[in-house]
């Protein structure tokens, strides 16, 4: 598995511009669709890490003669899990991919409920490599994020937190656990590592 294509493709970085803008984002919609495309870039990076081409998912330039490839979101999924992603990581991913199917379906979708979120939480919680990971769970586990004169606290066992802000943070949590599965249980090669990597809004 190449890190460094994983890295490009999904574009994971260090930079917190991602989820400042999902936790200023006012729509639940909004929130739901971000994370839910920060997890298909995440799916992208694994396939073409393990395949060796960083190109696989983009459009073909003007005038080359190959077409362009495609799949499906639940393809890219099933093909990921082939490719060696764990159960305990492809199954909360195919439930974000439920919410962001309800909304896509359904003009009256509400969102996930409360008992959903709570699952989608306990599913993520017990993937945890390393078992180096904090709860999900912790009272204080949130986010804080500080832009100039702008500072919000969302903490996700708080009932004021909304659900598409707690699916955002569990999703965040989620990502960093892939990356301790893939430095414990996979072969990388690349300039960079999944130990001396950190995702710090994560």
């Amino acid at each position: 598995m190449n890190f460094d294509i994983f890295l490009s493709v999904s574009g994971l970085t260090e930079k917190g511009d991602t989820a400042f803008r999902l936790v200023k984002e006012e729509s639940e919609l909004a929130r739901i669709l971000t994370t839910h495309l920060l997890l298909e870039r995440l799916l992208e990076g694994w396939i073409c890490a393990h395949t060796g081409v960083d190109d696989l998912f983009k459009k073909p330039e003007k005038g080359s003669k190959l077409d362009r490839f495609s799949m499906t979101f639940s393809s890219k999924l099933a093909f990921c899990q082939r490719l060696g992603l764990p159960m305990e990581a492809s199954k909360p991913i195919s439930t974000i991919n439920d919410f962001r199917n309800g909304f896509a379906h359904s003009i009256d979708y509400p969102g996930p409920d409360v008992n959903q979120v709570n699952s989608l939480m306990k599913n993520v919680d017990s993937f945890n490599p390393g078992k180096k990971a904090p709860s999900l769970f912790e009272d204080n586990y949130g986010v804080v994020i500080s832009e100039g004169d702008y500072t919000a606290s969302y903490l996700l066992c708080d009932e004021k937190t909304s659900a598409g802000l707690k699916v955002m943070l569990i999703t965040f949590s989620l990502i960093t656990r892939i990356i301790s599965y893939i430095a414990i249980n996979k072969k990388v090669s690349g300039g960079k590592k999944p130990q001396d990597y950190s995702i710090r809004y994560y």
